[in-house]
């Protein structure tokens, strides 16, 4: 083997280390990435908890605001005479 063969696999060589570089590059960017979205996704699904147990609260209020405005009705209409 010449010295320029030697050289071109060398060269060679370092130009499939430099693409594995690239790729483990391309790869840590991904992880963070993918970690920041993961971050993300947590304070969205600790907003979603909020927002559901807020909702239940409001359905609840609903319900016993229908049930006092039944009540009322209720009342009324005994109280007042048929006719």
């Amino acid at each position: 083997m010449t010295e320029k063969d030697l050289l071109k696999v060398i060269v060679h060589k370092l130009a499939q280390i430099e693409n594995q570089m690239v790729c483990k590059k391309d790869m840590n960017l991904l992880n963070n990435a993918m970690s920041e979205a993961i971050e993300q996704m947590t304070f969205l699904q600790e907003d979603i908890v909020e927002l559901k147990s807020s909702v239940e609260v409001k359905h609840i209020e609903n319900i016993n605001s229908d049930e006092v405005i039944l009540h009322s009705f209720m009342e009324w209409a005994h109280h007042t005479p048929s006719r």
